[in-house]
């Protein structure tokens, strides 16, 4: 009998996924004596842009071994949540955020990047890859969809910043 696991990987690892399998669980058969790191290279996902892999619903480390029947969800980067201290994949997060801001939000910028964060400034339709978008809440949404894109509701700059570290677990 062929041991499986059930699988479910999330947002942009999808991609490296055949079609019909992405953004759904799906069964996928298990080599012989395989571990989380392992079952991650047989998909052919880049185990560096993974952030956290729960195994039955528990993080898991890369030597973690599978026996078959588990359930594993595989995540991508977190730029929303904090999962410093539930990652297993390594010893700390791979969340290391940067800002892209359209000129309006400027004064923002000007604080982030007081508080240690990179910072450039992007036009909303030709969003920077690997840096969240952050616009304001009247702005038509972009063209094209950046990866990571946060419209804040707040109109003062001040109010913006806490908007944001809250929204996004900043501290």
């Amino acid at each position: 009998m062929e041991r499986t696991v059930t699988l479910r990987v999330y947002e942009e690892l999808n991609d490296y996924l055949p079609p019909s399998c992405r953004k759904r669980a799906f069964e996928f058969p298990l080599a012989p004596a395989t571990d989380v790191e392992g079952l991650l290279r047989d998909l052919g996902l880049p185990v560096g842009e993974v952030d956290l892999v729960l195994v039955d619903g528990e993080p898991a480390r890369l030597a973690q071994p599978l026996s078959g029947g588990e359930r594993v969800s595989v995540y991508p980067v977190f730029e929303a949540f904090d999962v410093s201290r539930d990652t297993r994949v390594r010893a700390g997060a791979l969340r290391s955020p940067r800002f892209a801001l359209p000129h309006e939000l400027w004064p923002l910028a000007q604080k982030l990047r007081g508080l240690g964060y990179p910072v450039r400034e992007a036009h909303p339709d030709e969003p920077p890859a690997g840096w969240i978008l952050i616009t304001a809440a009247a702005t038509p949404r972009p063209a094209v969809k950046p990866a990571h894109h946060l419209r804040l509701s707040e109109t003062q700059p001040a109010a913006q910043l806490r908007e944001l570290r809250t929204r996004l677990q900043l501290d």
